[in-house]
């Protein structure tokens, strides 16, 4: 492949320019493309799914701008230098700290953000990227790398830059331990531990980055400055290449949900007219991710807010709703009369009795059962 232009200094050069085998770049990137694509198609829905696939396009894009023949079509038919180029990338890279905030916000905190929040992180972003800009435009002009001004240049603009992954990352460790306490499953436990050495990993990185930066700008040059001066970043593209390999896993069950082929998506589909209604009337009960949820997920956590629904209708359910020996037909009855003595009471009046849990709302099938009987008699 072409090389970049030799009016850059080899420092930067080397500091802008990827120098992994074109041939091995070219399947990392294609990879990403692919799961980006996937997890559009198949997982939009989801606040915490659109802010993950958000973060690997803005990695993405970063990595395409470390590769010598990108940045060659970029010098060729534009004014930019490679010096802009490099702080292009770190845009790109530092773009993908808002919505991995975003996302262990939304993942691990159940919490929802609107376009206002959304947009006043980006404007602040964009405030800190100017200011990036202008510390590093005499290095620009004169083609390069910001190290070698060894001023306070140096350590301003590497301090800027290496600061939000950082707190980007202690909150995505801090989501994985609070997910590991509370949900200690096989899955969450390989998930969150390969997140939280992953973020340790990339944390320190940016840290050294930017102490190193400071250090050459009070002259103390030691064995950490030469090391990152050396460093070329050639581990960014495989690392981000296995995050987005982590992140097509939800990818398949998705598919086959979309398809109705597995079990847990042919249940989740019985259960749901009962269960729309249900959350309808007590939107209370309703857990952040469930209606964009797929698979094993979305069966669990419907079950969940059906149960939590009907438990709140027990002191308004009729004796055939409680007893063992009826049919789905008549709990399904049962269920809809109790219903609609609850939305009467507009909400307000609780009953002091307390009931047991009837065996059948806790039977995953007869639960299945009463959710057809539903269908059949009250329709889609």
């Amino acid at each position: 492949m072409s090389e970049v232009p030799l009016a850059a200094s080899d420092l930067l050069i080397k500091e802008a320019t990827s120098e992994l085998p074109y041939a091995y770049s070219l399947v990392l990137l294609a990879t990403m493309v692919v799961v980006i694509v996937a997890r559009n198609v198949f997982l939009g829905r989801r606040q915490v799914d659109r802010q993950l696939t958000l973060a690997l396009a803005w990695w993405l894009l970063a990595a395409l701008l470390r590769e010598s023949w990108l940045q060659q079509i970029l010098m060729t038919h534009t004014a930019l230098s490679l010096g802009d180029i490099r702080l292009m990338t770190h845009t790109a890279a530092l773009c993908a700290a808002i919505p991995c905030f975003l996302m262990v916000r939304s993942w691990a905190y159940l919490e929802k953000f609107g376009p206002r929040i959304i947009l006043s992180l980006y404007a602040g972003l964009a405030a800190l990227l100017s200011v990036m800009a202008w510390v590093s435009s005499s290095a620009r002009r004169a083609d390069i790398a910001i190290e070698e001004l060894e001023d306070w240049h140096t350590a301003l603009y590497h301090v800027l830059y290496a600061t939000p992954m950082p707190i980007a990352f202690a909150f995505v460790i801090a989501g994985c331990i609070k997910v590991l306490l509370t949900e200690r499953t096989r899955r969450n436990v390989a998930i969150t531990s390969i997140a939280i050495v992953s973020c340790t990993i990339a944390g320190v990185d940016h840290l050294t980055r930017g102490l190193s930066a400071v250090m050459l700008a009070v002259g103390w040059e030691n064995w950490l400055t030469e090391a990152r001066s050396e460093a070329n970043d050639l581990l960014f593209l495989p690392s981000i290449t296995l995050v987005s390999l982590l992140a097509a896993m939800p990818v398949i069950p998705a598919i086959r949900a979309r398809l109705n082929s597995d079990p847990s998506s042919r249940a989740a589909k019985r259960l749901e007219p009962m269960w729309r209604v249900l959350i309808t009337a007590m939107p209370e009960v309703t857990l952040d991710s469930t209606e964009g949820s797929v698979g094993i997920e979305r069966e669990h956590r419907m079950r969940i807010e059906c149960e939590d629904a009907l438990l709140q209708l027990l002191p308004w359910m009729s004796a055939t709703g409680l007893e063992a020996e009826r049919s789905p037909a008549e709990r399904a009855a049962a269920v809809a009369d109790a219903l609609a003595r609850y939305q009467q009471t507009a909400h307000a009046s609780r009953r002091n009795s307390v009931h047991a849990p009837p065996r059948w709302l806790t039977d995953e099938e007869e639960l299945l059962r009463v959710a057809d009987a539903w269908t059949m008699t009250r329709g889609v």
